[in-house]
């Protein structure tokens, strides 16, 4: 059970269900990261919009997700962790 209300993509209207699909488009999925922010658009539009500028970094794509792995590891956060396997493995990495 989620503390904060999930917002289904397919019942998403307005801004968030525009940004909703974008980040469908861009990521292939829509993370729970995305979904619980959807709550408010201008919160989603922030999350989004932070996630955008630090994939313009200077680290690798592949270093960051060995990074957030490592992080998620130490962290023992179960959620995390599942959620960079996965996009760990599509980019190959394990």
């Amino acid at each position: 059970m989620t503390r904060v209300h999930l917002i289904d993509p397919a019942a998403a209207d307005g801004s968030a269900g525009e940004q909703l699909a974008a980040t469908k488009q861009v990521m292939g999925a829509i993370p729970n990261t995305a979904k619980a922010p959807a709550n408010s658009p201008a919160v989603l539009k922030g999350f989004l919009g932070m996630h955008g500028a630090l994939k313009g970094g200077v680290l690798p794509a592949a270093l960051r997700e060995r990074i957030a792995l490592a992080v998620s590891e130490i962290n023992r956060c179960t959620y995390c962790l599942s959620a960079h396997t996965y996009v760990s493995r599509i980019m190959k990495l394990s």
